[in-house]
């Protein structure tokens, strides 16, 4: 039986999203024809394909990007990025200043100078730049 090698190419004219979806579990198969009528055929170990991909599509689990919340009340936000491997989150603080080192903003209670914007940022090995999206927090004093 002669070797042949065979290439997986990617397209880059593909749409994102169909590029995020091939990965999986493949096989090669191969067949000859030995001649009168037999045929050998081989077939190799099970391959396991994951695509990786930068983040993209930050979101937060309120709809809103301004929340008006009351001084003391408790207030949590959770943001969460689409990423293979996983996202790492950093909120921080319209100034720079780092709030919290995870995808959760847990302001309990929320104070005079937790008033102005918060800035959530997602990243992973493929962008370590990261993608942030805003939030916007109006105190209500009681």
């Amino acid at each position: 039986m002669s070797t042949a090698t065979q290439k997986l190419l990617w397209n880059p004219n593909s749409d994102i999203s169909s590029r995020r979806s091939v990965g999986g579990v493949y096989m090669c198969k191969g067949t000859e024809d030995l001649g009168q009528g037999r045929v050998d055929t081989k077939q190799s170990d099970q391959m396991i394909l994951k695509v990786e991909y930068a983040r993209y599509q930050i979101e937060f689990n309120k709809s809103d990007t301004v929340i008006a919340v009351a001084d003391l009340d408790r207030l949590i936000i959770a943001c969460a990025a689409t990423c293979r491997p996983s996202c790492s989150y950093q909120w921080k603080k319209s100034d720079g200043s780092i709030v919290e080192n995870s995808n959760i903003l847990d302001l309990n209670p929320v104070q005079k100078l937790d008033d102005g914007s918060f800035v959530c940022v997602a990243w992973n090995k493929h962008n370590e730049q990261g993608l942030s999206k805003q939030l916007k927090l109006t105190l209500n004093c009681k």
